[in-house]
């Protein structure tokens, strides 16, 4: 009986990739007999959903910093930002597919104009921006986000993951912070 179960779902998952390079991956409904979406409270698939979000703007924000003549500080802290969000986009991934969550392919529209307006900038105007937007403000309220769950979440393995996620956004941030002070510290030149 599972097999018959089993099967279909194999093929619904055969036409989609887990591809955390980059932090882009689509995710479906894979547990026959295990825990659903159903499962989980609202605010956990909420939370699940917006890291997915989050990490898709980090990401983005990040392989801008890359091409757009930033300070050699900005690109290895844009480097460091897109290597963790592909461990926290792999943990998340098999999180989201064990509970049957389909997470978003995209930043929500708040996130895109982000991206848009960083995509805008150069130099030190890119720097002054995206360590602002992107190296402290974003990642307080992924903080924000992970608190959250870790304090409401019922769910021991969505718990487990914000606790076990939580100490490298809080480094992320630290780091974000000081890169501001440094950009900051630089003048624009018209």
């Amino acid at each position: 009986m599972k097999v018959a179960v089993i099967q279909p779902i194999t093929q619904y998952l055969s036409r989609f990739a887990l591809q955390s390079r980059g932090g882009f991956f689509v995710l479906a409904m894979a547990c026959a007999g295990g825990v659903s979406a159903a499962d989980l409270s609202r605010h956990e698939g909420l939370f699940l959903r917006h890291v997915a979000e989050g990490g898709y703007t980090e990401v983005e924000a990040s392989k801008l910093a890359q091409t757009r003549l930033s300070s050699p500080e900005v690109k290895k802290f844009a480097a460091a930002l897109i290597a963790d969000q592909d461990v926290i986009t792999t943990e998340l991934g098999r999180l989201a597919l064990a509970k049957g969550v389909i997470l978003p392919l995209n930043p929500n529209k708040m996130q895109r104009a982000t991206i848009l307006k960083l995509s805008k900038l150069s130099g030190i105007r890119f720097d002054k921006e995206f360590s602002r937007e992107i190296g402290v403000l974003a990642h307080k309220d992924r903080i924000a986000l992970f608190e959250q769950a870790q304090k409401r979440a019922k769910d021991a393995d969505v718990k487990e993951f914000a606790i076990k996620t939580l100490p490298m956004l809080e480094q992320q941030l630290t780091q974000g912070q000081l890169l501001k002070l440094i950009v900051d510290k630089r003048k624009v030149r018209n």
